[in-house]
């Protein structure tokens, strides 16, 4: 479903197509393969369960969590239905 690529300069990529059947990309820079690789299961994971309407596993759901702002952010970009962390963390409002 995603594949994962490496550049010439050490930085890794993420590739996968999405419900429109569009490319899309998401720049993970330069980290270890193993994390690439863990990315890349979460973000097939997160696809898969938008597909199928059913919530993410636990496990997916406290690595989106966890996950850095700007890590988040670029997830957010290429998974256009995911909300982006600055929605997700916002206090909430007060009437």
């Amino acid at each position: 479903m995603a594949s994962l690529a490496r550049d010439k300069d050490g930085t890794k990529r993420i590739l996968f197509m999405d419900a429109g059947r569009k490319r899309r990309t998401i720049r993970l820079g330069k980290v270890p393969v193993k994390a690439a690789e863990s990315f890349k299961a979460h973000t097939e994971a997160l696809i898969v369960s938008r597909a199928l309407g059913t919530p993410p596993d636990p496990q997916t759901t406290r690595w989106l969590t966890e996950l850095s702002d700007e890590l988040h952010e670029r997830l957010a970009r290429a998974l256009s239905w995911l909300r982006p962390a600055s929605l997700t963390s916002a206090p909430p409002l007060r009437s």
